[in-house]
């Protein structure tokens, strides 16, 4: 297809001066320049991708760079990490209809914070035996931790740093429990100079620190405790320095509706000077749940 904007661009004596301005600077005379203009707005197939190099043909190689600069920041973007559900069709005889499925997929790269989730610590009101944040059947409810501003996908701040509320869908894991998972943050850490995580504990306060890993091979301890998720300290007072991300005026139970819940912050970790996080380490405490890693 690439041939053909370049044939009717260049068929005639004065093509390269008359060449388009932009990649919709089509005429009548010239239908193939309209593919131009669909690839900056549509780059729908594998050989669309070749046009904005006739450019180059042309002698002006700045406008195939503008084109493909136009489409990588305005047609595509990075899916979010979480957990989906793909619709899948399996055919099979021809004495038998396709037999549509569905199968849950994990998007997410190697070493992030959703990979290792593990527990599914919230649950819909309607369906509460969906979760078990703490092994006896309670879990937050989704919908408290909605109207607490704790939306899936959300991105909020903590402490002077920024994290993304997990966008897992109802009944899929959307908490890592401690046991020692490494988690690569260096593409998201480049500039970062704090970090601090967001999680709670369950059965009672409980005591961890975390491994930061720099990208020189040095490393530095930070403290990774939270308190109770139900009751910090036997009361409604933090612990441990953490702050209190949000209270929800519920969580649920297995009978229904049990007391308020937290979800808290770890004190921030300050990064030395001309430092540059490459990963953490959890430490290994069952107890202790991070929903999300906060860096700024």
């Amino acid at each position: 297809m690439g041939a053909v904007v370049w044939a009717e661009l260049h068929g005639s004596e004065g093509a390269r001066r008359d060449a388009p301005t932009s990649l919709c600077d089509a005429t009548p005379s010239r239908p193939a320049c309209n593919r131009l203009c669909r690839f900056s707005k549509r780059a729908g197939n594998e050989i669309d991708f070749g046009v904005p190099w006739v450019y180059n043909h042309l002698g002006q190689p700045w406008k195939t760079q503008q084109a493909v600069r136009s489409v990588a920041t305005t047609l595509f973007s990075p899916t979010p990490d979480g957990v989906y559900e793909v619709p899948l069709t399996v055919r099979g005889t021809a004495d038998k209809g396709p037999l549509h499925l569905s199968a849950i997929v994990l998007v997410a790269p190697a070493g992030s914070l959703a990979a290792p989730y593990d527990n599914t610590g919230s649950s819909d009101d309607a369906d509460r035996g969906r979760g078990d944040y703490d092994g006896d059947g309670s879990s937050y409810s989704r919908q408290a931790l909605a109207a607490a501003g704790l939306d899936g996908g959300a991105r909020l701040e903590a402490a002077g740093t920024s994290f993304v509320w997990p966008a897992a869908p109802q009944g899929s894991p959307d908490n890592a429990v401690a046991a020692g998972q490494r988690l690569e943050l260096t593409d998201r850490a480049e500039n970062a100079e704090k970090l601090l995580f967001v999680g709670s504990a369950t059965h009672g306060d409980q005591r961890g620190s975390a491994t930061v890993t720099f990208t020189d091979g040095t490393t530095a301890a930070t403290d990774l405790s939270f308190g109770d998720w139900t009751l910090p300290g036997g009361g409604t007072d933090p612990v441990f320095d953490n702050t209190v991300v949000a209270r929800t005026d519920h969580r649920n139970e297995s009978g229904g509706r049990g007391p308020a819940v937290y979800v808290f912050a770890t004190a921030p970790f300050s990064v030395p000077d001309g430092k540059r996080i490459r990963s953490v380490t959890l430490p290994d405490n069952a107890n202790l749940h991070v929903f999300a890693v906060g860096l700024g």
